[in-house]
């Protein structure tokens, strides 16, 4: 009786190692094949898709608006490092937009040009380790498949933009090469039920090397009665984002997403000649003058419900520089001061007492004579 029973035990131990290995060995065989999916890398205004099996991580995203209240210019910034051969990017536009290339060092130039003012606080006696440093598409009427908007090449850039609906478009580009995938398909198809385009973009890399850095800006500019900036893709984040926005419109504006507002940072009128030192941007306000307010926001996952909107600021036409408080330990001073201090304290305390000793020893001179 006990040896059937030891062999019932020995026969299920048995059987369960049998379906952990089974297991084991189709986790490891997904793994090998591809086909546990990889995540969709979503931004601010679009996602993008690396190739299989490949990393991606977006290390910034920065964007320009520039809005006269019949035309809106949209420029795109994107650090990123990857291993992919190639890379596949989807953004919704409201309309057909032109698309070109924009000055390279326009976000550099714009971050230096509203950079806070800096403030100093020194303290000279910290010695416990205080607090530091501080409208419908345009396009042919349809035949079957999406509407073919226009492709053209940018610089490395092969730009197509689309509309129709969420199956149509998903199956182009599907066909011609562009990977996206359902969750994105779904986001972008709630922008073309709206009657919004989808602007695709595909570039290839280097082949066989790793790139780091930042991409070639696109602009885009495209009729738009309303100041817009899509934002929906942005619920597909799984991580914590910064959003850095640089608009220009005829007036001070505020921004939120949802009911999260956007920090402003700087706030100031610009003509071509304030901005003669930021690359490109005379090109984009022309000699007009414009308000530019920069914002930003760090969104994480579920916080963008809706996409970014903009009102005039509550604060009016008022520029507005951020400032930030430097913490400049001067304790090395006190500690000088002090000790040049015990110095000459120390010298005319001897001195004084030398001087003691001299009169007293003269004093008994005087009286032994």
């Amino acid at each position: 009786m006990r040896t059937q029973d030891h062999q019932r035990t020995a026969g299920n131990t048995a059987a369960r190692g049998r379906r952990l290995a089974v297991v084991l060995m189709a986790v490891l065989l997904t793994a090998l094949t591809g086909t546990v999916a990889a995540p969709a890398y979503a931004c601010a205004c679009g996602a993008a898709e690396p190739a299989q099996n490949t990393d991606l991580d977006i290390t910034s995203e920065s964007a320009v608006v520039v809005h006269d209240g019949k035309r809106e210019q949209i420029a795109i910034s994107l650090g990123l490092s990857t291993n992919s051969s190639d890379l596949a990017f989807m953004m919704p536009v409201p309309t057909k937009a032109e698309v070109s290339l924009a000055d390279e060092d326009v976000f550099s130039d714009l971050a230096r040009h509203t950079r806070p003012e800096v403030k100093y606080r020194y303290t000279y006696f910290d010695f416990g380790g205080g607090p530091g440093s501080g409208g419908a598409p345009e396009g042919s009427s349809r035949t079957g498949g999406p509407q073919v908007l226009g492709r053209q090449q940018v610089g490395q850039y092969d730009v197509v933009q689309l509309a129709g609906d969420r199956d149509e478009v998903g199956d182009w580009l599907a066909d011609n090469g562009f990977r996206t995938r359902d969750k994105v398909l779904d986001v972008l198809g709630t922008y073309l039920s709206k009657g919004w385009a989808v602007m695709a973009v595909k570039l290839a890399f280097e082949p066989d090397k790793s790139f780091a850095g930042d991409l070639a800006p696109l602009l885009l500019d495209f009729p738009s009665d309303e100041l817009v900036y899509p934002m929906e893709l942005s619920s597909l984040v799984t991580g914590q984002q910064l959003v850095r926005m640089y608009v220009f419109a005829p007036q001070r504006v505020d921004a939120r997403i949802g009911d999260l507002p956007l920090h402003t940072t700087y706030a100031g009128a610009e003509t071509a000649e304030s901005l003669r030192r930021v690359s490109g941007a005379a090109d984009l306000i022309g000699d007009r003058t414009m308000w530019l307010t920069a914002m930003e926001i760090t969104v994480g996952p579920g916080d963008v419900t809706s996409d970014m909107s903009f009102a005039a600021a509550d604060d009016g036409d008022t520029p507005h520089r951020d400032v930030v408080t430097r913490t400049v330990d001067r304790t090395d001073v006190t500690i000088g001061v002090l000790i040049i201090s015990g110095i000459f304290l120390g010298g005319a305390l001897v001195g004084w007492f030398a001087h003691v000793l001299l009169v007293r020893a003269r004093t008994r001179t005087k009286a032994s004579r």
